[in-house]
């Protein structure tokens, strides 16, 4: 067995962190296992399955440019004393340039991974983050991406175009996704939305995912029907600031908050449509789920690559033509009686069956050279 170091920031249920714990789950265990070096002390959501999957996790300080010696003196011990990596994936961008560099004195090929793209508004800490992705161009062995954009925006055309990157899809597994009315009416009742018609987002709440927009977009559709209710899968640093503001718009009653779950495409069973307007999106791991569901989606043409909208379900719009056109659009769906069907050959087909993006990983894996 070869074993991995994943670095991360804490695993917690985001995106990122779940698309490692898809591989993980999938990844033949006997052959390569997984290691977690984490920058942050708290427990973490995902801590528990990791270990019982036979996963060790390591801390070392989160790393805030202040305290780079410090930093730099946990990666030493932590690589000097632990020999049983062949490798290091790095998935925290922020730091890459720092703990690959690290690793690589320590005789470790060194992966670096992007799963987004940056903001579009330039800030000073924007500035600081690109300025140490940079960095990473001259650092790495090789190169893995959600997406083209993705690579593009973080390491550069030349690295992306080159032999040195890899798209690796945002995998799922499919069947878990396919359409099935039991589930539904389980889900609608434990949310008691039996009687209403869903419109619901999977995400973290941050500005990115542009919860304000579904907002509007909600208080257009209650012009319409009365019944329309929005539900929020995840959660994040602003989802108080989104309740709150739920709460002044007056459609507070018409939101259900279902915060982390650990059965998505359970969930996915209780909504009508998706929405999914984010600014920007290095591919939209929620966009992928909800077409394997069958939902009808609309998501934000400026923010979404063409990756993502692999069947005829996604209706890409700007958000630039407002709240008012998304809502319209969704109630002219909702008008059509759509009916669901099995996705799950559109989904492999596409090439994000989760069974075949790890096949994929794991014989790069071990045919690592140290």
């Amino acid at each position: 067995m070869i074993r991995i170091l994943h670095v991360v920031h804490g695993m917690d249920c985001g995106g990122t962190e779940n698309i490692i714990m898809n591989l993980y789950r999938n990844i033949d265990r006997t052959k390569v296992q997984f290691d977690f070096l984490v920058h942050t002390e708290k427990r973490c959501f995902f801590d528990d399955e990791i270990e019982q999957l036979g996963g060790c996790i390591y801390h070392v300080p989160y790393y805030n440019m202040l305290n780079l010696f410090v930093y730099k003196k946990a990666l030493h011990k932590l690589f000097s004393t632990h020999n049983e990596w062949i490798a290091v994936h790095g998935h925290l961008g922020s730091c890459a340039c720092i703990y690959l560099s690290v690793a690589k004195k320590y005789g470790l090929y060194t992966i670096a991974h992007s799963h987004a793209i940056n903001e579009k508004r330039i800030n000073l800490k924007e500035l600081l983050y690109r300025f140490h992705a940079y960095l990473t161009r001259g650092v790495a062995d090789f190169y893995m991406g959600c997406s083209y954009e993705a690579g593009v925006d973080r390491y550069g055309k030349a690295i992306t175009n080159s032999k040195k990157y890899k798209i690796i899809n945002n995998g799922i597994k499919a069947d878990d996704y396919t359409f099935n009315e039991e589930k539904r009416v389980a889900m609608r009742s434990e949310f008691d939305i039996l009687d209403h018609y869903v419109i619901g987002h999977v995400g973290r709440f941050s500005a990115v995912k542009n919860h304000n927009f579904m907002l509007e977009v909600l208080a257009e559709l209650k012009k319409f029907n009365a019944d329309y209710t929005m539900m929020f899968v995840g959660d994040g640093e602003l989802r108080k600031t989104i309740e709150l503001k739920a709460k002044n718009m007056g459609i507070a009653d018409s939101i259900v908050f279902t915060g982390i779950r650990k059965d998505v495409p359970s969930v996915l069973q209780a909504m009508d449509q998706f929405i999914f307007p984010s600014f920007n999106e290095g591919l939209g791991i929620g966009l992928i789920e909800a077409q394997a569901s069958g939902l009808p989606c609309i998501a934000n043409k400026d923010g979404i690559i063409s990756l993502a909208n692999f069947s005829n379900l996604v209706e890409m719009k700007s958000i630039n033509e407002g709240a008012q056109a998304w809502a319209h659009h969704i109630d002219s769906v909702r008008k059509s009686n759509f009916v669901r069907k099995d996705m799950s050959s559109y989904v492999k087909a596409a090439g994000f069956d989760i069974v075949e993006v790890t096949k994929w990983l794991q014989e790069f894996y071990i045919n690592i050279k140290r």
